[in-house]
């Protein structure tokens, strides 16, 4: 017997893939207006198997060249460059983490020549978000940073045994905050500049309260609430 299967011009294009799909729905309308015989239609949705990976695999590697000429073209428009876990030595010490750039970018930790050690997050080249600072002289600052300085929220644990929890500008106690002295006492107010400056509360080692008017850390009105 003469067999007759679906021809697929392996040169034709659609311009979708409802357009395929299409084509293919109105062969298998042929095949069974035509009453072919059983092994005729499997030897024709064979054909239309053949034909649907040849149009997958083709889609694929479209989709795969595209995908790659849009990387080149990033890497060409943006000029980026980026490695993580990078290792990038400096005068000062040692970079591990994200570079983009040849600029450290993302999460990182930078470990000082002089036993320093920073672990946090950079922006273009400097501490910029949240991060740890182990300082040399043992001093610890857990918190916000903006262009390399303390900025935001934060803790700074001092190492005499005094802590201090709260606000910072440009590296320095700003804003309200709270500051325990090594010694048992404690104040919670607002600072400036490093200093107590405005108003707040000291309470002594026994939990005795004075609200207190500071300026530029001295004490220069108080009062103690008779409870």
């Amino acid at each position: 017997m003469n067999e007759e299967y679906i021809s697929f011009d392996t040169t034709k294009r659609f311009p979708n893939f409802n357009n395929i799909l299409t084509y293919i729905i109105e062969q298998l309308e042929n095949i069974i207006d035509d009453n072919k015989n059983v092994e005729e239609i499997k030897h024709n949705l064979s054909d239309i198997v053949i034909m649907m990976n040849r149009i997958i695999n083709e889609n694929k590697k479209n989709l795969e060249l595209i995908n790659s000429e849009i990387t080149k073209l990033r890497a060409k428009t943006y000029n980026i460059s980026s490695d993580k876990n990078k290792k990038i030595e400096f005068e000062n010490g040692v970079f591990i983490g994200n570079v983009i750039n040849s600029k450290k970018e993302g999460k990182g930790i930078f470990y000082y020549n002089n036993g320093a050690k920073y672990e946090g997050e950079y922006k273009n080249d400097l501490r910029n978000g949240k991060g740890i600072f182990y300082y040399k002289e043992g001093h610890i600052y857990d918190g916000e940073w903006e262009n390399d300085k303390k900025h935001g929220r934060g803790i700074l644990y001092i190492n005499s045994g005094e802590i201090y929890e709260g606000e910072f500008k440009e590296g320095l106690f700003d804003g309200f905050g709270i500051f325990n002295y090594s010694g048992g006492e404690k104040y919670i107010g607002e600072f400036k500049d490093n200093k107590r400056n405005g108003y707040g509360m000291k309470f002594s080692n026994n939990n005795s309260v004075t609200f207190c008017k500071c300026e530029k850390d001295d004490i220069i009105n108080s009062v103690k609430p008779k409870f």
